[in-house]
């Protein structure tokens, strides 16, 4: 049951990733919770420590230096429940996102129908898809089995059948399955999840629990043709992911005790509180969050009462050769601000996929850094279109629908040189249209209300409600057919201490209008031209802004922005634009 305000409940948080570990502490300040510390380490996972609880503690350990709170024994032990001294903590919770991605095979009827639920499913976690079975799989049974044999999954989803529905296309799937667990070595035995046909659930389990590592049920994500049910499923993944990580990562049977079993993975933690922020805003706008990190980008939205989750296995480390199979280092190098070799771009890469844990040390590997996460920020919003939910509103097929506001987390951004940099990289990745605010999570907090939503739901909703994070800009980027340098946007801005600012924007423009944090402001937006700017074509509204580190923006360069082919004249306009936020 969730601990009541009453209690006093302290919470300890560890965010595990592959290169960094964070612990937050959050407890109660005047009768509300609150988000007190966090503190970094380096991530102990991988030779020459292996073992991940040896960076947790570290992390743990600066906290208690920020804070001035006995967290840990002499012996390292975690003081669990706190005392009445106020030492230690009295309840932990992890989020996950270290190890590597998991290896997952989906296998359904229709490609269509459950096999495109079971893959979406599947990009609810740090996973990559490496094989699909279905019944119209061209491929012989002999060599389905080679298949699976080869590729060795970790996890198998076999999706398929409405409830109640037809039986025996789906118990020939379990043949195959079965086959193909019982002829790897036990080392090599699959974790599968069922997640169909509710009929045959019972026969599932018979038939894969001598096969299996461990099976797992889940309602059917496909319970009719017409209707999706991703989230129980999701759930009994997550729950078991700790589980699933634990043949690679040392340390985690500790992390399991410390925090009796409640240990998420970071992206779905992540989508938990985005789900919630869309229920308590129930706006006819998503509301979106964004991580990228060192092995994947993760994006969810909710729109109201539904939600949408996808991460990708591109990232800014040790993912990133992913990321360069579908780009290239020229659509890379289009979003350099600096005049820098292909050769450069290649090498400070291919390094970056040796040493994901090396930042940038000089403006160019700064420069190809957001060059990079510009390029995955926007193979991430391509996959994310494509499962749009029918309610989301739409202005344009190939980019992302209303939203407000849009989180941001991922070192690229929280730790970038200028705010403007950072606002920068993520304009040009998601390319958003309409009115939004971006807000960065500058210290993780979305990974730790998520988690902590399951034992402390007060805590989560109370923290929330806190200034815990950045407010970073809000955005105003109309959509529409205009040329260069006409007229497309004219905005009135009347602050609470009465001062009053007009402009006429450009097609082309980036402009700025300062508003700092703690001021208020009613904004006039009328388009011109027929540029609709989220309320429709032409139509004009009023809205109120809060102040930010960079205030007001309006991005009127274009939807889907479009640079120039000449790279002289393309890096000057890109500096131009830079200059435009702060540099």
């Amino acid at each position: 049951m969730p601990a009541s305000v009453v209690d006093d409940v302290s919470i300890l948080v560890l965010d595990i990733g592959n290169i960094n570990t964070r612990a937050v502490l959050f407890d109660v300040v005047e009768g509300r919770y609150r988000f007190i510390a966090y503190a970094d380490a380096p991530s102990t996972t991988t030779p020459p420590v292996r073992d991940l609880m040896v960076g947790a503690r570290q992390a743990i350990k600066i906290l208690q230096e920020k804070t001035g709170r006995t967290l840990l024994m002499d012996d390292d032990s975690l003081i669990l429940p706190s005392t009445d001294g106020g030492q230690g903590v009295d309840q932990v919770a992890a989020v996950l996102s270290a190890g590597p991605l998991l290896k997952v095979a989906v296998a359904g009827l229709l490609e269509e129908v459950s096999v495109e639920s079971a893959r979406r499913l599947a990009e609810m976690l740090y996973a990559q898809v490496v094989d699909i079975l279905h019944i119209n799989d061209t491929r012989s049974v002999s060599e389905q089995l080679d298949s699976l044999a080869a590729r060795k999954p970790d996890v198998i989803i076999v999706a398929g059948g409405t409830d109640g529905g037809a039986s025996q296309a789906l118990e020939r799937l379990f043949e195959v399955i079965g086959l193909g667990g019982y002829l790897a070595s036990p080392e090599n035995r699959p974790t599968i999840l069922y997640a169909g046909n509710q009929d045959l659930a019972a026969e599932a389990q018979q038939a894969f629990e001598a096969v299996a590592e461990n099976v797992h049920l889940a309602p059917n994500i496909r319970p009719t043709l017409d209707h999706e049910n991703l989230l129980p499923a999701a759930n009994e993944l997550a729950r078991a992911w700790a589980g699933l990580q634990g043949r690679w990562l040392e340390g985690i049977e500790e992390l399991i005790t410390w925090t009796k079993g409640m240990i998420l993975p970071t992206n779905f933690a992540q989508g938990r509180t985005v789900r919630l922020l869309g229920a308590i805003y129930d706006s006819p706008k998503g509301v979106m969050s964004v991580d990228l990190g060192s092995a994947s980008v993760s994006l969810h939205a909710a729109y109201g009462r539904l939600w949408q989750s996808k991460t990708l296995p591109l990232g800014l480390g040790d993912s990133l050769m992913r990321a360069l199979q579908r780009s290239s280092i020229e659509r890379i190098q289009r979003w350099l601000t600096l005049d820098i070799s292909a050769d450069e771009v290649r090498e400070y890469l291919y390094n970056k996929v040796f040493y994901p844990d090396h930042v940038p040390m000089s403006k160019e590997t700064a420069a190809i850094e957001q060059a990079m996460a510009r390029e995955v920020l926007w193979l991430g919003v391509q996959a994310f279109v494509r499962d749009m939910p029918a309610t989301a509103i739409s202005l344009h097929p190939r980019l992302l629908p209303l939203v407000e506001p849009i989180f941001a987390a991922g070192e690229v951004f929280t730790s970038a040189p200028t705010p403007g940099q950072a606002l920068l990289t993520l304009l040009d990745g998601l390319q958003p249209v309409g009115v939004t605010t971006f807000v960065l999570d500058d210290n993780d907090l979305l990974a730790g209300l998520g988690v902590i939503g399951e034992v402390n739901a007060l805590a989560a909703a109370q923290v929330l409600e806190t200034a815990a994070f950045t407010n970073l800009a809000t955005v105003i980027a109309p959509v529409g057919a205009a040329r260069q340098g006409t007229p497309v946007l004219k905005i009135t801005v009347q602050t609470e201490q009465g001062d009053e600012t007009r402009m006429t924007i450009k097609q082309g423009g980036l402009e700025v209008i300062s508003l700092a944090p703690g001021q208020r402001a009613s904004v006039m937006i009328e388009p011109l031209r027929g540029m609709n700017a989220g309320f429709g074509p032409g139509r004009s509204h009023r809205i109120t802004v809060n102040g930010s580190l960079l205030g007001l923006v309006i991005d009127a360069r274009g939807r889907p922005l479009s640079l120039p082919e000449d790279p002289v004249r393309r890096r000057e306009l890109m500096k131009k634009w830079l200059w435009a936020l702060g540099g």
